[in-house]
């Protein structure tokens, strides 16, 4: 039932998948798992999470670029232009740390266009601001209840697509089991 609420919040007809640990240990879980040499990585960074992101995307082998984006925002053509040669993107959807919110209703269908993985961070978004995973083209969205959801702590969910599932499953170096 806790999965198919998600869903519906998620905007997904596809799985959910929960996790009993804080968000950022699932953002991490996640980089670690699609992360891997020969993957090229855009990272749109909007503040520390962005950051950290990327460094986890590092330390699992992928070519990263970041690109830096402040309360300015980002357009349209300069994430197209930085998505370029690149085979994922990972994206902050609102950054609590420093205020910055992407429009990403305008940017996924850009890297759906170009046929790359797209990561979307949603902690702090989720329940403030839109999400549509299937919509957007989405492949993991992760979430955390704990920010304007108003819930717990230590309880965080992905929906995760087939075509991550696929990516995860071919990368050596994503993790096996917890142990």
């Amino acid at each position: 039932e806790l999965e198919a609420r998600l869903a519906r919040t998620l905007r997904t007809d596809g799985p959910v998948v929960l996790c009993q640990a804080e968000a950022v240990t699932l953002l991490e879980a996640v980089a670690s798992s699609i992360a891997g040499r020969g993957h090229r990585v855009l990272n749109v960074a909007t503040g520390p999470y962005g950051a950290l992101f990327g460094g986890w995307l590092r330390r699992g082998g992928a070519d990263v670029r970041d690109l830096l984006v402040g309360p300015e925002g980002l357009s349209q053509a300069d994430f197209a232009a930085a998505l370029a040669g690149r085979d994922t993107v990972a994206l902050t959807q609102a950054e609590a740390a420093s205020g910055t919110s992407l429009p990403l209703a305008g940017l996924l269908p850009i890297a759906r266009a170009a046929g790359v993985l797209t990561v979307v961070d949603t902690v702090a978004a989720i329940g403030a601001e839109p999400i549509a995973v299937d919509e957007w083209g989405i492949d993991v969205a992760v979430m955390g209840g704990q920010k304007a959801l108003a819930g717990p702590a230590g309880v965080s969910a992905a929906a995760v697509s087939a075509r991550a599932w696929d990516r995860i499953a071919v990368n050596p170096g994503a993790p096996r089991s917890s142990t």
